[in-house]
């Protein structure tokens, strides 16, 4: 029954849009240039975004409600942010571990 916030300053990067998305079991790809990894996960290769369109910057923020279901204590997910729409084109955030509880 929370909100989870998160926020991405694309200020550092020169980006204009970041697109978080959230994987279960994650592994690595890459390297890919300046040595960044992106996630990857079984079920969804290329991330679930749970319907969350692009957020536009300089600080991208966003809020992510989460239902009051006993079924979703303990469940894990990973987030990643893509940071894209400008020079020196895709770079990606770290990641974060996330551990739903009640």
């Amino acid at each position: 029954g929370a909100t989870w916030q998160a926020t991405v300053d694309l200020t550092t990067t020169g980006h204009a849009f970041a697109v978080i998305a959230f994987f279960q079991q994650p592994s690595l790809f890459g390297p890919f240039a300046g040595n960044q990894f992106i996630l990857v996960g079984a079920a969804f290769p290329a991330g679930e975004r749970f319907g969350l369109p692009p957020i536009p910057g300089p600080v991208a923020s966003l809020s992510v409600p989460i239902p009051n279901v006993t079924i979703l204590s303990g469940v894990e997910y990973y987030a990643q942010a893509f940071h894209f729409g400008g020079t020196p084109g895709l770079l990606f955030s770290n990641a974060l571990h996330l551990v739903l509880g009640n």
